[in-house]
């Protein structure tokens, strides 16, 4: 709990990504987020610590009891910022920001297998996102896109 108003206290809210550098703090606000979801469904667990007062306690710090689709507003958004300045949206591996980069690739993944009929529980990619992301023209091509990107500058060159 400690580590999370220290998280809270340095970026401003209890949104901790998966890919936060402290795995254990990313790891606990994951579990904290699915033992109360299973609580509110009424189901009870043996590692279930949620108690009412832990609850308060979470809620105080403005604690996000909703689902890790913050990760994925915070990407999407990201990615739109990505269009605007690169005038696309196939960010390449070698991306400064990593988290992006893999969040597209990720993406992209996760969509041929929607595709293939293939189902994954990470599987986050419903009709709506998909919809979102064609609104941006997201490219669900092959990772080759830095390959054809790079010819074409070499052609126009």
């Amino acid at each position: 709990f400690a580590k999370l108003v220290a998280y809270k206290e340095q970026h401003g809210d209890t949104n901790v990504p998966q890919s936060y550098e402290d795995k254990q703090l990313a790891n606990w606000v994951d579990n904290t987020r699915t033992q109360y979801r299973k609580m509110q469904q009424g189901e009870h667990s043996p590692s279930l610590t949620e108690t009412e007062e832990r609850v308060a306690q979470l809620e105080e710090e403005g604690f996000n009891w909703g689902s890790q689709n913050i990760s994925l507003e915070v990407s999407f958004a990201k990615l739109v910022a990505y269009k605007e300045q690169h005038g696309d949206t196939n960010v390449p591996q070698s991306y400064e920001d990593k988290q992006l980069a893999n969040w597209v690739d990720n993406t992209r993944t996760q969509y041929r297998k929607m595709q293939q009929g293939e189902h994954s529980p990470s599987l986050t990619e419903t009709e709506e996102r998909v919809a979102q992301l064609e609104e941006e023209g997201f490219n669900w091509g092959s990772q080759n896109i830095s390959l054809e990107v790079s010819f074409a500058k070499l052609v126009a060159y």
